[in-house]
């Protein structure tokens, strides 16, 4: 069990590439993250649709920050191994 939460050489290498920059996107993230979830807790207090279907809303503002964190990625010219999706490895990146 303890090996599969052991860090490999290549997250090792990863976490050096990392700079000032990447730190400040990561929490401009974070802050975009809370506001979502935020304003889906204010819409299912607030209206009797999404309280009845806040299922299917969830998922849309899931998908919603699913597509956000890939833009960052992808505008940061980085890959998904950023974010600890590496391809061959699903079991651990999950």
């Amino acid at each position: 069990m303890l090996k599969i939460l052991q860090a490999d050489k290549e997250y090792e290498n990863n976490l050096k590439q990392y700079t000032r920059k990447d730190t400040i996107l990561s929490f401009i993230l974070f802050v975009i993250i809370i506001l979502n979830y935020s304003i889906l807790a204010v819409l299912q207090t607030k209206s009797e649709i999404i309280r009845h279907n806040i299922v299917l809303v969830g998922c849309i503002f899931n998908a919603l920050m699913i597509v956000i964190t890939v833009l960052f990625i992808k505008l940061n010219k980085q890959t998904l191994d950023t974010i600890g999706i590496t391809k061959g490895k699903w079991k651990s990146s999950f």
